[in-house]
């Protein structure tokens, strides 16, 4: 966080990863087989936020109408992208970009791992293993 330009003391660092671990808590991914169809995000800029509104396309294929925009924007924050790094800039609904395809694949794998737990709670999100980079981080980074 200091090295993206946050002020902060060595003292406030683990309480500000503490509360985003827990806010990042509020990812949503439907049950397998839940959310086929009706989707996707026709024209638009590509840092245009997305509403539910905006949802007209026929290209969801994990997320649905009511938890794409929730999941969008947890999305941007926990891996630290933007709206056009993974959709086409004039039709979010096309599957031109391997980025969008590797993130459905990554929404399905943390749909499944949560299903796993049996219990209809979300135990993982793309915060736990990505913390705001787009390469998961697969150990503690060492303080500078």
């Amino acid at each position: 966080m200091k090295d993206k330009g946050a002020a902060l003391s060595d003292e406030q660092v683990p309480l500000v990863v503490e509360y985003l671990t827990r806010a990042a808590g509020t990812l949503t991914v439907p049950a397998a087989g839940g959310g086929r169809g009706g989707g996707g995000r026709g024209g638009g800029g590509g840092g245009a936020p997305l509403s539910a509104n905006d949802v007209r396309g026929a290209n969801l294929k994990v997320l649905t109408k009511e938890n794409v925009e929730i999941t969008m924007q947890n999305i941007t924050f926990a891996l630290g992208l933007r709206c056009i790094d993974c959709h086409a800039v004039n039709d979010f609904s096309l599957d031109t970009k391997p980025q969008k395809l590797k993130a459905r694949m990554m929404l399905e794998m943390v749909r499944d791992i949560n299903a796993k737990f049996g219990d209809g709670n979300t135990h993982v999100t793309c915060w736990t293993c990505h913390r705001a980079s787009t390469q998961p981080q697969v150990s503690r980074p060492i303080p500078q």
